[in-house]
């Protein structure tokens, strides 16, 4: 009986809490959102350089073409935006870095190494990366 009457108001309070989260997304959490349900990946060993933008969103950069992409990183990354030496790990062994399933980004802190699985990806255009500030492929080939 205790755990039944227990039960009700929890299951309340859960649905309030859930729609409050919802009626709160703003512009930004929307594209992040359909960033995170992208199926869009880039061939493992084309990946040639990772850079952090901050704790959540880092560039892979390609070798070859010199192409971009923005990975949104899981929570939880812990100083990822200071780091600054990454590796891209295909988690499920297909040979692609994926903006789903179980790929990240991986980096040493302390003495442990830490994983961020990549829940996002998308191919940077020109636009996109004067908007996020991040350098062109072909400029930072140059330096």
């Amino acid at each position: 009986m205790r755990t039944t009457t227990l039960a009700l108001p929890l299951a309340l309070l859960a649905a309030c809490v859930s729609s409050e989260r919802q009626s709160q997304i703003g512009k930004d959490d929307v594209q992040e959102a359909a960033m995170s349900d992208s199926g869009f990946c880039v061939p493992h060993s084309s990946i040639e350089s990772i850079e952090p933008l901050d704790d959540r969103r880092i560039v892979l950069y390609e070798a070859g073409e010199r192409k971009a992409y923005l990975a949104e990183m899981e929570a939880g990354c812990f100083n990822i935006e200071m780091q600054t030496m990454f590796t891209a790990l295909d988690g499920d062994t297909n040979g692609q870095i994926c903006g789903q399933g179980r790929d990240s980004v991986t980096y040493r802190r302390l003495n442990s190494v830490e994983h961020c699985r990549i829940v996002g990806l998308e191919e940077l255009s020109d636009e996109r990366r004067r908007e996020l500030g991040v350098v062109s492929p072909h400029e930072k080939s140059r330096n």
